[in-house]
């Protein structure tokens, strides 16, 4: 590992257990532990997506390694602008499927589900255009 890998292990280490630390200190000492149990119960969404990630980045990283090892250069990427215009059909389709379904839930539409869509929107969109202003 290089001095690099290591110090940001360091720090992801250090972070997790200020993370779980704090949490515990949250929860037992201010005699939360209702409000534990119905975060432990909303988490479990959170915790599959973070593990199916975890997964993705382990499968990406084996796929980079397989490049490097046959000879491939892995920092050029060619797109074409059918690619762009499908990217941003998925940066708009973010936000629509957060409307779609709180518009098929019994309570429809509100204003959070809006704010919601609109924070998708922008992150998705902020990282579209990082990603084509480097392209230049």
């Amino acid at each position: 590992m290089t001095p690099k890998e290591l110090i940001i292990n360091f720090l992801y280490l250090a972070f997790l257990v200020l993370l779980v630390g704090g949490a515990i200190l949250f929860f037992i000492q201010g005699n939360r532990f209702s409000e534990f149990a119905i975060f432990l119960r909303s988490a479990w969404p959170i915790a599959f997506l973070l593990a199916v990630l975890a997964f993705k980045l382990q499968l990406t990283n084996n796929e980079k390694k397989r490049g490097e090892s046959n000879g491939m250069d892995l920092r050029t990427l060619n797109l074409t602008f059918a690619d762009k215009m499908k990217a941003e059909l998925v940066v708009f389709a973010c936000p629509l499927s957060i409307l779609l379904v709180a518009a098929l839930s019994d309570t429809g539409v509100d204003a959070l589900d809006i704010i919601q869509a609109l924070v998708v929107l922008a992150i998705v969109y902020a990282w579209h255009k990082y990603l084509w202003l480097r392209a230049r």
